[in-house]
């Protein structure tokens, strides 16, 4: 029960306000883009099927010559990045665009330094659930 209000927090508090925080650090308006869950593939890492394995933090943010200058994970409390996350800051990835991004489309190719996530934490309770 606990992981499931943990989730919940996380989605339906946390994250809605570290996207705005990054709205007001990186505007629109400057030309910036805010991509959800970009899905970045780690370096020199497989996951438990022999695949490529990935991290998908929860923001990218990307100016508008297509570099990638934040990328962001929110957390509440003092949870920690997870097992792929933790491989990507120390092994660097690759962003293979998206659809969903005008910066970076589909095709093209951006590389991910180590140590490029970076945590933005809330401090939310069970009780502050809707």
């Amino acid at each position: 029960m606990d992981c499931i209000k943990n989730r919940r927090i996380a989605k339906e508090l946390s994250e809605p306000e570290v996207l705005g925080r990054l709205q007001k650090k990186y505007p629109i308006e400057d030309g910036y883009e805010i991509l959800p869950e970009p899905r970045i593939y780690i370096n020199n890492t497989l996951n438990a099927k022999g695949n490529k394995a990935y991290a998908k933090p929860d923001f990218m943010v990307i100016d508008k010559k297509g570099n990638v200058v934040d990328l962001v994970d929110a957390k509440n409390g003092g949870a920690d990045f997870t097992d792929f996350q933790k491989a990507l800051n120390k092994n660097g990835g690759t962003f293979n665009g998206s659809s969903r991004s005008t910066q970076l489309p589909k095709g093209s190719s951006k590389s991910i330094a180590k140590n490029s996530l970076r945590k933005e934490t809330t401090n939310y309770t069970y009780n502050d659930l809707p």
